[in-house]
C-alpha cells in the first residue's frame, strides 16, 4: 500500500520498529486504509491557567462572633478544593489558619473572638491542580490569599439593626431616618435582657439601665452583598442600611440591615 506517493512501512521486515509509528502528513495528501502504523500527531495546546484570591469578601461582627461570606473570583478557570479561613490581630504580623481542613461553602461563622477585639481576616482558595500550582508558583499548600478585611467585634452589647424608615421631611429639609435597634445588654451575674428602641442620628443607642455608652453617628444606604440562601454564597450586591456608631471606649462601630 502506498500512501501519498511513499512506500508504506514494512510489517514484515526485523527492522520494522514495534509498535505505531509516528509520521507527519501534509496537508495536501490523505491516508488511504485503515493503517495502525499511522498516527496523526496535534500540536499541543497551550493551557491559560488563572487562579486568583477569593472576591466580595465580606467580614460583619456578630455577638460572640464574627460572619464571612465570600465568591469565587470568575476569572478562575481551575478547580478549587475548598477555602481556609486565616486571622490575625490588628497590627500583627502572622495569619493563623482558623480551619483545620478545606470548607466547601462559602460562608463562615468564626466564634472564637473575644468582645472589643480588632482582628483581620483573609480567605484562601485551595487547589489541587498540580499544574497550576508549579506554573504560579504556589507552594504545597496550593492557597492563595485575598486581600485582608479588618473587623472589631462588640463588647457586652449586641446590636442588631431590625427596621429604617425615613418620615416625610419638611418642605427644604432632607429626610431623617429613624432605625429601630434591638440590644442585648450582658447584666452583672451573667443573665442578659433584651431591649428593643428607635434612634436617629446623634441619639445614644439605650437608656436607664440599658445606656450603652454608644452614639450613633450616621444611618446611610450601602451596597452589599446578597446570600444565596441555599448555596450560603454571595451572588450579587444589593443596597439596604447601615448604622453607623461608636461604641463604649469611643471605637467606630456599624451593623447593617439584612434581610432575609
Amino acid at each position: 500500500m502506498r500512501i501519498g506517493g511513499r512506500p508504506a512501512p514494512d510489517m514484515t521486515s526485523p527492522a520494522a520498529p514495534p509498535g505505531p509509528v509516528t509520521v507527519e502528513i501534509p496537508p495536501d495528501e490523505t491516508t488511504m486504509g485503515n493503517d495502525p502504523t499511522i498516527v496523526l500527531v496535534e500540536p499541543p495546546k497551550e493551557r491559560k491557567v488563572t487562579f486568583r484570591s477569593p472576591a466580595l469578601l465580606s467580614v460583619v461582627p456578630d455577638f460572640g462572633a464574627v460572619q464571612l461570606a465570600w465568591d469565587d473570583d470568575p476569572a478562575t478557570n481551575v478547580e478549587i478544593a475548598g477555602y481556609h479561613v486565616y486571622r490575625r490581630p490588628a497590627g500583627g504580623t502572622d495569619y493563623a489558619r482558623v480551619t483545620r481542613e478545606p470548607i466547601r461553602k462559602k460562608t463562615y461563622t468564626d466564634e472564637t473572638v473575644e468582645p472589643k477585639k480588632t482582628y483581620e481576616y483573609a480567605v484562601a482558595a485551595v487547589t489541587r491542580d498540580a499544574e497550576a500550582i508549579l506554573r504560579l508558583g504556589l507552594g504545597s499548600e496550593g492557597e492563595i490569599k485575598s486581600d485582608p478585611k479588618e473587623v472589631r467585634t462588640p463588647g457586652v452589647f449586641s446590636i442588631d439593626l431590625r427596621l429604617v424608615g425615613e418620615p416625610v421631611a419638611a418642605p427644604g429639609e432632607k429626610p431623617a431616618p429613624v432605625a429601630q435597634v434591638v440590644i442585648r445588654k450582658q447584666l452583672q451575674g451573667g443573665g442578659w435582657r433584651t431591649k428593643t428602641v428607635s434612634v436617629r442620628k446623634g441619639d445614644a443607642i439605650g437608656d436607664g439601665d440599658f445606656a450603652t455608652g454608644c452614639t450613633v453617628t450616621d444611618l446611610v444606604r450601602v451596597k452589599v452583598p446578597r446570600t444565596d440562601a441555599p448555596a450560603g454564597s454571595p451572588v450579587a450586591e444589593v443596597e439596604t442600611w447601615e448604622l453607623q456608631y461608636t461604641d463604649d471606649e469611643g471605637a467606630a462601630q456599624k451593623v447593617q440591615l439584612i434581610r432575609k
